[in-house]
Protein backbone atom coordinates (compact mmCIF):
# COMPACT_ATOMS: atom_id res chain seq x y z
CA UNK A 1 0.00 0.00 0.00
CA UNK A 2 2.69 2.25 0.68
CA UNK A 3 4.19 1.98 -2.53
CA UNK A 4 0.94 3.44 -4.23
CA UNK A 5 1.66 6.76 -2.04
CA UNK A 6 5.25 6.81 -3.61
CA UNK A 7 5.53 8.98 -7.40
CA UNK A 8 8.13 7.80 -9.99
CA UNK A 9 8.73 8.83 -13.75
CA UNK A 10 9.95 6.73 -16.48
CA UNK A 11 11.54 10.31 -17.84
CA UNK A 12 15.10 10.34 -17.55
CA UNK A 13 17.71 13.23 -16.28
CA UNK A 14 20.15 15.57 -18.36
CA UNK A 15 23.23 13.98 -19.63
CA UNK A 16 25.40 15.01 -16.82
CA UNK A 17 23.35 12.65 -14.40
CA UNK A 18 24.29 9.07 -16.88
CA UNK A 19 20.61 8.30 -17.28
CA UNK A 20 19.71 7.90 -13.78
CA UNK A 21 15.71 7.30 -13.15
CA UNK A 22 13.91 10.25 -11.64
CA UNK A 23 12.02 9.69 -9.13
CA UNK A 24 10.78 11.53 -6.26
CA UNK A 25 8.48 10.61 -3.19
CA UNK A 26 6.99 13.87 -2.00
CA UNK A 27 7.83 16.75 -4.40
CA UNK A 28 6.97 20.45 -2.72
CA UNK A 29 7.89 18.91 0.59
CA UNK A 30 10.01 20.82 3.26
CA UNK A 31 13.02 19.06 3.01
CA UNK A 32 14.76 16.98 0.25
CA UNK A 33 17.59 14.07 0.29
CA UNK A 34 18.81 14.01 -3.03
CA UNK A 35 20.52 10.25 -3.73
CA UNK A 36 22.38 11.25 -6.57
CA UNK A 37 24.17 7.88 -8.60
CA UNK A 38 25.71 10.11 -11.01
CA UNK A 39 29.36 10.53 -9.90
CA UNK A 40 30.32 14.07 -8.72
CA UNK A 41 33.70 16.03 -8.40
CA UNK A 42 33.72 17.77 -4.81
CA UNK A 43 35.82 20.86 -5.45
CA UNK A 44 35.99 21.31 -1.67
CA UNK A 45 36.74 19.91 2.11
CA UNK A 46 34.35 17.98 3.90
CA UNK A 47 35.23 17.07 7.64
CA UNK A 48 38.69 18.10 7.15
CA UNK A 49 39.46 15.78 3.91
CA UNK A 50 39.17 16.70 0.17
CA UNK A 51 37.21 13.62 -1.05
CA UNK A 52 37.52 14.50 -4.61
CA UNK A 53 35.76 12.76 -7.93
CA UNK A 54 33.23 10.02 -7.28
CA UNK A 55 32.58 8.02 -9.78
CA UNK A 56 29.07 7.34 -10.94
CA UNK A 57 26.98 4.15 -9.55
CA UNK A 58 28.28 1.17 -11.19
CA UNK A 59 31.41 2.68 -12.63
CA UNK A 60 28.77 4.07 -15.47
CA UNK A 61 31.53 7.16 -17.08
CA UNK A 62 30.49 10.42 -16.93
CA UNK A 63 27.41 11.48 -19.64
CA UNK A 64 27.05 7.41 -19.49
CA UNK A 65 24.37 5.66 -19.73
CA UNK A 66 22.61 3.04 -17.26
CA UNK A 67 22.10 -0.07 -18.26
CA UNK A 68 18.54 -1.56 -17.51
CA UNK A 69 19.45 -3.50 -14.63
CA UNK A 70 21.56 -0.43 -13.04
CA UNK A 71 18.28 1.64 -13.31
CA UNK A 72 16.52 -0.64 -11.38
CA UNK A 73 18.70 -0.60 -8.94
CA UNK A 74 18.45 2.68 -8.70
CA UNK A 75 15.02 2.70 -8.32
CA UNK A 76 15.16 -0.25 -5.88
CA UNK A 77 17.31 1.78 -3.38
CA UNK A 78 15.25 4.59 -4.42
CA UNK A 79 11.95 3.32 -2.90
CA UNK A 80 13.92 1.81 -0.61
CA UNK A 81 14.91 4.91 1.11
CA UNK A 82 11.90 6.74 0.33
CA UNK A 83 9.47 4.27 1.88
CA UNK A 84 11.95 4.51 5.47
CA UNK A 85 10.87 8.70 5.15
CA UNK A 86 7.09 7.98 4.04
CA UNK A 87 5.85 9.30 7.72
CA UNK A 88 8.06 12.86 7.07
CA UNK A 89 7.71 15.72 4.96
CA UNK A 90 11.10 14.75 3.26
CA UNK A 91 10.93 14.43 -0.70
CA UNK A 92 13.25 11.40 -1.31
CA UNK A 93 15.00 11.89 -4.28
CA UNK A 94 16.68 11.43 -7.58
CA UNK A 95 16.12 14.48 -9.29
CA UNK A 96 19.26 16.72 -9.24
CA UNK A 97 17.84 19.84 -7.28
CA UNK A 98 20.26 21.96 -8.80
CA UNK A 99 19.66 21.22 -12.30
CA UNK A 100 15.99 21.28 -11.80
CA UNK A 101 16.58 25.13 -10.30
CA UNK A 102 18.61 25.77 -13.55
CA UNK A 103 21.74 26.07 -11.81
CA UNK A 104 23.14 22.62 -12.91
CA UNK A 105 25.69 23.81 -15.50
CA UNK A 106 29.10 22.51 -13.58
CA UNK A 107 29.59 20.10 -10.63
CA UNK A 108 30.98 23.64 -8.78
CA UNK A 109 27.57 25.26 -9.84
CA UNK A 110 25.86 22.25 -8.36
CA UNK A 111 27.99 22.18 -5.04
CA UNK A 112 27.39 25.66 -4.44
CA UNK A 113 23.74 25.07 -4.89
CA UNK A 114 23.50 22.35 -2.49
CA UNK A 115 25.48 24.25 -0.06
CA UNK A 116 23.58 27.15 0.03
CA UNK A 117 19.97 25.42 0.18
CA UNK A 118 18.51 25.02 3.16
CA UNK A 119 16.72 21.48 4.13
CA UNK A 120 18.73 20.12 1.47
CA UNK A 121 20.73 16.71 1.63
CA UNK A 122 23.28 15.79 -0.87
CA UNK A 123 23.82 12.22 -0.99
CA UNK A 124 26.25 10.33 -3.10
CA UNK A 125 26.35 7.10 -4.48
CA UNK A 126 28.98 6.03 -5.91
CA UNK A 127 31.81 3.51 -7.18
CA UNK A 128 35.67 3.68 -6.01
CA UNK A 129 36.60 2.23 -9.18
CA UNK A 130 38.89 3.67 -12.08
CA UNK A 131 40.96 5.45 -9.25
CA UNK A 132 38.17 7.32 -7.72
CA UNK A 133 38.86 8.78 -4.02
CA UNK A 134 38.20 6.84 -0.98
CA UNK A 135 37.10 9.57 1.69
CA UNK A 136 38.37 8.40 4.61
CA UNK A 137 40.95 5.73 3.27
CA UNK A 138 41.30 2.56 1.60
CA UNK A 139 38.70 0.09 2.45
CA UNK A 140 36.37 2.69 3.88
CA UNK A 141 33.76 2.70 0.90
CA UNK A 142 30.40 3.43 1.09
Amino acid sequence: MLALLLTASSAFADPHTGGAPQHSSLPGAAYTLFLDFSGFNYTGTWNGQAPGTTNAYADVAANGTFNAQQISDISTTWAGVAQQYAGFNINVTTVDPAVAAGQGGTDLARQTFYSNTPNLTHTIIGSQVRGATDWFGTGIAG
